[in-house]
């Protein structure tokens, strides 16, 4: 039987011994009195001795005596039935919020369940990209030719597009939320400046392409400490942040920032310069969660730092081997 069910039963068995209650009320404290008066009454107006009491009077006295001992077990059985109600909305109460908390868990399960898989979906789809782009620029290698800007676009474009692709699993993005996802690198020519190299965004969104200095803006901070920065609303620390407009506000109101960086975990001790920035912005507040993206970002993070390194030594070499040929 179900909770909903066994609710109103015992709703309604609670009303049938709240009338009865009010029954036994009235009787105890208006029939009894009035009946035991009336039978006083007619004793001593008759001023009959008890034995010559007629017994149509004693069979009703028998009558009311039985009544009354039918009204006290009522009474007492409903007393009973009180504490019992009590007892059953008291644990009635404990398992509805138990029950309340197992449909909260299960909502945060599925959600959970969903983000993983995405997460472990898009990572895949990024390490086959990975693959891919390392293979191109190992036959453009073997071609003796350079890597295109055009082939660049589409390496970094392949790698990143499961963010852009599962982002609503991924970050419970809503229909109504603005969002931006970008890319920033050292400016080839100006290593003071870093540019955007690869964005995607919402359709209202008219992205401003801004370059940002090392330690300027969320992006500078999380290039020069070679951390990820967090801000679950960027109007508390609107001063700070490069961000000081309305719109910048209202558009990017959180923000995470992963520091694109080769050897992360530590394996060498070499202390090496950081190669970018992975940025994803919203327009809603606490959109992102570090339990649950910081370290999938980072992950995503260190496969654009595969890619970008090999991209570097590819030039590297090309360049000293057009030096050494001239």
């Amino acid at each position: 039987m179900s909770l909903e069910k066994e609710n109103k039963i015992i709703s309604k068995l609670n009303n049938i011994v709240m009338i009865l209650n009010r029954a036994v009320t009235t009787w105890n404290n208006l029939v009894l009195p009035l009946l035991i008066g009336v039978f006083l009454a007619y004793i001593l107006d008759k001023k009959t001795k008890v034995d010559e009491i007629p017994t149509f009077v004693w069979i009703i006295v028998s009558i009311f005596i039985m009544i009354q001992f039918f009204v006290a077990i009522i009474q007492h059985k409903g007393s009973s039935f009180d504490t019992m109600i009590m007892e059953y909305r008291d644990k009635n109460a404990a398992l509805t919020n138990i029950k309340n908390e197992f449909e909260n868990l299960k909502t945060q399960y599925t959600k959970d369940s969903t983000c993983f898989y995405s997460q472990r979906t898009a990572l895949r789809n990024a390490v086959n990209s990975l693959s891919y782009s390392i293979g191109l620029i190992r036959n453009v290698e073997a071609a003796d030719r350079e890597v295109t800007e055009e082939e660049f676009d589409t390496m970094l474009d392949s790698l990143v597009r499961p963010l852009h692709i599962f982002r609503e699993k991924l970050f419970s993005l809503e229909a109504e939320t603005l969002w931006n996802i970008a890319i920033y690198l050292p400016e080839i020519e100006n290593n003071d400046e870093l540019v955007s190299v690869w964005r995607r965004h919402d359709d209202r969104i008219v992205p401003k392409n801004r370059t940002w200095k090392p330690g300027i803006g969320v992006v500078g901070e999380s290039f020069v400490y070679k951390s990820i920065k967090y801000y679950e609303d960027i109007s508390k620390i609107a001063n700070n942040s490069g961000h000081n407009s309305r719109w910048d506000i209202e558009t990017y109101k959180s923000i995470i920032a992963i520091p694109i960086v080769p050897c992360i975990d530590g394996s060498s001790e070499d202390d090496h310069k950081p190669l970018g920035v992975l940025i994803m912005t919203s327009s809603a507040a606490e959109q992102f969660n570090l339990d649950r993206d910081a370290h999938f970002l980072q992950t995503y993070a260190n496969l654009i730092a595969i890619l970008v390194e090999k991209l570097q030594t590819y030039f590297d070499h090309t360049d000293n081997t057009a030096q050494g040929g001239t």
